[in-house]
């Protein structure tokens, strides 16, 4: 395990603390964090996954930004209708990154599932919606299945704290939306 590898994952669960919590500097971490595993993903040819990473990047960053609009936790709910459209898009999305995979793409399946539902995932993380948690944690299994298959086993502990983090996350978060509504 390289030294990448410890600080991305350092910097991985110093992101998940912080976003749980709603503090806004969590994203500069995860943005850290997601450069280092993109790059290692790309040389371990898990493809999906390090372009995944990249727009982790653009979506941390906007994340960042939209949460300095107010310090003040804003989560919404995901209406029924809402909920099925999402489930549908990262469904098709996922059968076209299939489709479209390299030949040298490694698990291109998991990887095209784990990608299509983590851009949903962390848009509506970064927008504030409850939902996001349970998106998460499915991804969060899957993932490491993937990195443990791939044998990046420090990442698959990451997404294994990933999974604790998001149903810990999910429970605050709803605790707070029930308060508020």
């Amino acid at each position: 395990m390289s030294i990448a590898e410890w600080i991305a994952t350092i910097c991985g669960i110093v992101y998940l603390v912080l976003i749980a919590k709603t503090n806004r500097w969590g994203w500069i971490f995860g943005i850290v964090s997601c450069l280092i595993i993109a790059i290692v993903s790309w040389k371990q040819q898990i493809y999906y996954q390090a372009i995944l990473q990249g727009l982790y990047v653009v979506l941390g960053v906007y994340g960042f930004v939209s949460w300095n609009k107010s310090n003040e936790l804003r989560t919404s709910k995901l209406s029924r209708n809402h909920l099925i459209l999402t489930l549908i898009i990262g469904t098709a999305l996922s059968v076209a990154l299939f489709l479209l995979a390299p030949l040298s793409q490694k698990a291109p399946m998991l990887d095209a599932v784990i990608t299509s539902f983590a851009i949903i995932a962390t848009v509506l993380s970064a927008r504030m919606i409850l939902e996001n948690w349970l998106f998460w944690i499915p991804i969060n299994v899957l993932s490491v299945v993937l990195f443990y298959e791939q044998d990046l086993k420090l990442f698959a502990d990451l997404y294994f704290i990933n999974l604790i983090m998001a149903i810990w996350g999910y429970f605050l978060w709803k605790k707070e939306y029930e308060k508020k509504a």
